[in-house]
């Protein structure tokens, strides 16, 4: 019996017909056979015995009518234990009689395709077609077709349907999803060709014992945007994730000093820290690669010549006096030269020969070959519980942790020739590659407490719901050479920028409800174009996870670091790619901004092009709905745009950025923007009130001692005021405000 369930919405519903489940054991894939079907309140369901092994699936209701969720148990019934690779509880197969209907014209589909690390790595969405134009595809039986990890959704712009498919609990099983997409015998008849889930086990299951698969998550709607936020919730309650608010901004060192890092450098630059960012809640001073001996992995308490009074004793300093520190460190990647290399080699991970299993050629001087550490054995996890738990005892607050690779996607299943990705043989086979990260990071959590742990470089379905951030793109990269050569001359360009700010956009739908995003940060140097240092600015204000910069800030230049200076404090939201499933690069970004006296919205637009263009969008995009005349800003140019009710079309130079705040037209005055921070109004305006009867609105302003900036108001044509300027319905009046203390009262009278 293969099963079929459907899941209706509105005109149309998603029917997945024939699902044949199977399993991959040892790199075979056994199909089973169904031998009863399952009873009960189920949607569908049934038992499958093949090869002295037994599964059981049922597909239950979900909280709304357009969600299922499959859940189900594995058994071995053998005498001896089975090496299982893949659970498969969707196997749907166009030329075994399966159909995954999604209505009725599937020629072009836009999928979310995820990447398996945290750090983008080809996260993004893509386009199955018609046109079957090469890219980087899976290519199976002459049909496209992609994988993802975790979750994927797929939309269809005929119909506006959308399937989102996702585990809910990462605990035991990673998962990726397969889809091929097309027609391989010609015709007009493109469909979904395959669709299969795979649990990842890669790991014995004991005779006589039962294994529960991750629950799988399906829900069908025409809104994907609310879809992948509800999936995002569903992952939260499922696992109990509470994000801890603890995130860290402010300065790190890596693009400013690469391994030039000293003692002096990061004197110099907490000094200038603590004068302009601390007072907005940036604390953060990060020390990456080049803080640790020799600059090798694997080497953390030995001293390092550039720090002649210790890393340790200076991070005790600076979080005596109140600063955020944070270190970058690899938990298993180790120089061949390092102590721990040296003095223990039996504890370094092995191939299937035998051998070390190579991470490879260290990047950086002094480019010694590096190895991994066995994450299965004891003595390694006491060994890395002590590493962190002494780190944190230095008063480090925060935690880098990077290049996991002994837990790669693939890593002790396919022998193909990137070293990184090697079978290798755990000490304890016991472990999957997924519960042995698991188990290792959970040892560094509980040896850091609740210092902030991101990760970069990792399955992120390994970390999530231990670490509080995880990177959402690779390295961001320097835009010019003259403050730090960037070893890697293609990361300057436009293009490199532009992909990884897709990378961070696409995952926006996970900030905030199992993780924090982190974007990198903020790196333009002084000789940058204005318009890409606005733009990679923007990336990150809008990721809205932690705000940082890496520059060499004793040199950099007052209007760099006043920029800067606006996204502090941040204010923590992740703003919606609006056009995420209609543009290659996300053009329109959505902010909310809710605060105890009023709503509005920030949008971000991005012209992605190398010329000069129109970035338009709908005001029925935002959410929530606005309704009635709004009014809009141009926060980087502080001009007026216009006043609208129905959709918005700036004109843009090529490369560029905008920062636009869409606020509510009122019948009397209105604080329109300041050029304080970029919410206009969200973190620094506490209060503000129109009083009609004495023609007053007044409020109040928070910023740092010292600092100086302007209120913008528009006043409707009833309303005067001094040196306002005309513009469309009105004019808009500017008001300077300087802060001799935190807080300032202001409030203007207009007359009629």
């Amino acid at each position: 019996m293969d099963f079929t369930f459907s899941i209706p919405t509105g005109a149309y519903e998603a029917v997945f017909a024939k699902v044949q489940p199977a399993l991959v054991i040892e790199g075979r894939c056994i199909q089973l056979a169904a031998t009863c079907a399952s009873s009960g309140p189920n949607a569908a369901g049934g038992t499958w015995t093949g090869d002295g092994l037994s599964l059981v699936l049922d597909v239950h209701y979900g909280s709304t009518p357009h969600e299922r969720i499959i859940t189900g148990h594995l058994r071995n019934e053998r005498n001896v234990p089975v090496r299982l690779d893949f659970i498969q509880p969707l196997y749907l197969d166009v030329d075994a009689g399966g159909c995954l209907r999604l209505g009725d014209d599937l020629r072009r589909i836009r999928v979310l395709v995820m990447s398996d690390q945290a750090g983008g790595y080809g996260t993004r969405m893509e386009t199955l077609s018609t046109d079957l134009r090469d890219a980087e595809y899976v290519v199976t039986d002459r049909t496209t077709g992609i994988v993802s990890h975790g979750v994927t959704a797929l939309h269809v712009p005929a119909t506006g349907l959308t399937l989102v498919a996702g585990l809910l609990d990462f605990s035991t099983q990673a998962g990726t999803f397969s889809i091929a997409h097309g027609n391989p015998y010609g015709g007009p008849a493109f469909s979904i060709r395959r669709f299969v889930v795979d649990l990842e086990h890669l790991a014995p299951l004991p005779p006589g014992a039962s294994l529960e698969l991750a629950p799988l998550w399906l829900a069908v709607g025409h809104d994907p945007h609310e879809l992948l936020e509800r999936y995002a919730g569903r992952v939260r309650d499922t696992m109990r994730i509470a994000p801890r608010d603890n995130v860290p901004c402010g300065w790190i060192s890596w693009y400013a000093y690469r391994t030039a890092l000293s003692e002096q450098i990061a004197r110099s630059n907490a000094a200038i820290v603590r004068r302009t960012m601390a007072p907005l809640g940036g604390t953060l001073c990060h020390f990456d690669l080049g803080w640790n001996a020799g600059d090798r992995p694997g080497d953390w308490f030995e001293g390092n010549e550039r720090f002649p009074k210790g890393v340790d004793n200076l991070c005790r300093e600076l979080a005596a006096q109140g600063f955020q520190v944070a270190l970058w460190s690899t938990p298993l990647v180790v120089s061949e030269r390092s102590r721990v290399a040296c003095e223990h080699p039996e504890w370094l991970l092995r191939d299937t020969r035998g051998q070390p299993a190579r991470f490879g050629q260290w990047g950086w001087p002094p480019q010694e070959m590096c190895y991994y550490l066995d994450p299965t054995l004891s003595v390694v996890q006491a060994y890395v519980y002590d590493v962190f738990h002494t780190l944190r005892n230095w008063g480090v607050t925060a935690f880098k942790l990077d290049f996991a690779g002994a837990f790669t996607s693939g890593l002790g299943h396919w022998d193909i020739p990137d070293a990184a990705r090697r079978p290798v043989l755990y000490a304890d086979p016991s472990f999957s590659r997924l519960t042995a990260c698991r188990k290792l990071y959970g040892i560094i959590r509980q040896a850091i407490g609740e210092a902030h742990m991101t990760v970069c470089n990792a399955p992120w379905q390994g970390v999530i719901g231990i670490a509080d951030s995880i990177f959402l793109a690779n390295d961001i990269g320097n835009l010019t050479d003259n403050e730090s050569q960037d070893e890697r001359p293609a990361r300057r360009g436009w293009d490199y920028f532009r992909e990884r700010s897709r990378q961070v956009f696409t995952r926006y739908f996970f900030h905030g409800r199992t993780w924090w995003g982190n974007p990198d940060c903020f790196v333009a140097e002084n000789d940058a174009a204005d318009n890409h240092a606005r733009a990679r600015l923007q990336v990150v204000m809008l990721a809205g996870g932690q705000y940082k910069c890496s520059n060499q800030l004793p040199q950099w230049k007052p209007s760099r670091m006043g920029a800067f200076l606006r996204g502090l404090p941040r204010y923590g939201r992740a703003a919606r790619p609006v056009d995420l499933f209609e543009n290659e690069y996300p053009r329109v970004l959505d902010l909310p901004v809710d605060t105890a006296w009023g709503s509005w919205h920030v949008v971000g637009l991005f012209n992605w092009e190398s010329q000069e263009g129109v970035v338009e969008f709908d005001l029925s995009q935002l959410r929530p709905r606005v309704t009635g005349e709004q009014l809009i800003w141009d926060f980087w140019e502080q001009r007026f745009v216009g006043v609208s009710r129905d959709r918005v079309d700036l004109e843009m130079p090529p490369e560029s950025a905008a920062l636009l705040c869409v606020r509510p037209r009122a019948a009397h005055p209105v604080l329109l923007a300041t050029d304080l921070h970029f919410t206009q109004g969200g973190v620094e305006i506490s209060h503000c009130l129109w009083d009609g009867k004495g023609r007053v609105l007044s409020g109040r302003a928070r910023r740092a001692p010292g600092a100086a900036g302007r209120l913008f108001f528009y006043l409707p044509k009833d309303f005067r005021h001094a040196e306002s300027v005309p513009v469309e319905g009105g004019t808009v009046w500017s008001m300077p405000v300087h802060f001799n203390q935190p807080e300032i009262e202001w409030s203007v009278t207009f007359s009629s």
